[in-house]
């Protein structure tokens, strides 16, 4: 399988788009995340005694792994939800992707790499 190496997530909902892009390019300009995708979901939930359906945005950001506590705290303050839900976990990818997610997310001071190259133009990070 080859050399492989540790990259964390942290995803959240937020119920729009807009706010997922928001909520995106903030944690890409502070450098807490190295790529976010955003997905539409169909959320039911119970809020306030009311069983509710909403379109949602699934929000999932990849990072370094010792980023995860300035990245959730990032996610924290900027959603805008009163409840959100924030889970973040890590996974093993290859070693290239490892690096560039670091090297993405290691500050000002840290030389970023190009992104990995993807094999089909169809394929998201």
């Amino acid at each position: 399988m080859g050399s492989a190496r540790r990259v964390a997530w942290v995803k959240t909902h937020v119920g729009s788009r807009d706010a997922a892009r928001r909520l995106a390019s903030a944690v890409l300009r502070e450098r807490l995340a190295a790529c976010a995708n955003l997905e539409t979901i169909e959320s039911d939930y119970r809020w306030r005694g009311r069983i509710v359906r909403a379109r949602e945005v699934a929000v999932t950001m990849k990072t370094a792994p010792r980023r995860v506590a300035a990245l959730v705290e990032a996610v924290e303050r900027l959603h805008p939800y009163e409840v959100p839900y924030i889970a973040w976990g890590e996974e093993t990818v290859p070693q290239p992707y490892a690096s560039w997610a670091n090297a993405e997310t290691a500050g000002r001071r840290g030389r970023p790499s190009p992104a990995p190259r993807r094999r089909a133009p169809h394929r998201t990070r």
